[in-house]
């Protein structure tokens, strides 16, 4: 009886310990992808501001 109380905690902590690593390993990812959405954005908006930029300066080197 002694050894099944055991046993059952155990797993109960197996179980726990999987949850745990399981949850960190979401959070984890879901970081992973905020940061790869947020580089593609800045990229973009640098992209943008260059582009701009050579459009103001070609339109000022015309005049």
């Amino acid at each position: 009886n002694n050894d099944e109380m055991r046993r059952r905690e155990r797993q109960s902590r197996e179980l726990e310990n999987q949850i745990l690593e399981t949850q960190k390993k979401r959070m984890e990812e879901e970081k992973l992808k905020e940061q790869e959405l947020l580089s593609k954005l800045e990229r973009k908006n640098d992209d943008k501001a260059i582009s701009d930029a050579r459009a103001r300066y070609v339109s000022r080197k015309k005049k």
